[in-house]
């Protein structure tokens, strides 16, 4: 992994240049793009959204899992999951049979 960046250090870098760049004149703009895009390895474009979007965390939090069915639903489902013999999804959903 050698001459990689990570994720967290390319928000790091482009969160702290980001005031710099929304302030300065075209030129210094283009300058400091450059800067970003050869210290991270990303291209102009994602760079410039980088710079220009909202300041975000260097890590994000994983966003919890939302459910659809209540606990009992899915308490019948692995019920009769079970009494088809464990199919796939598909099968199980009407779609392809084997």
């Amino acid at each position: 992994m050698e001459g990689k960046i990570t994720v967290s250090a390319r928000r790091q870098m482009t969160n702290k240049l980001g005031a710099a760049y929304r302030r300065a004149s075209k030129t210094d703009k283009g300058r400091i793009l450059t800067e970003v895009v050869n210290a991270t390895g990303m291209g102009r474009s994602t760079a410039r959204r980088w710079l220009t979007g909202p300041v975000e965390p260097a890590t994000r939090r994983e966003r919890p899992v939302v459910r659809k069915h209540s606990p009992n639903a899915w308490r019948l489902l692995h019920q009769v999951w079970a009494l088809m013999g464990l199919p796939c999804g598909k099968c199980m959903f009407g779609g392809v049979t084997s």
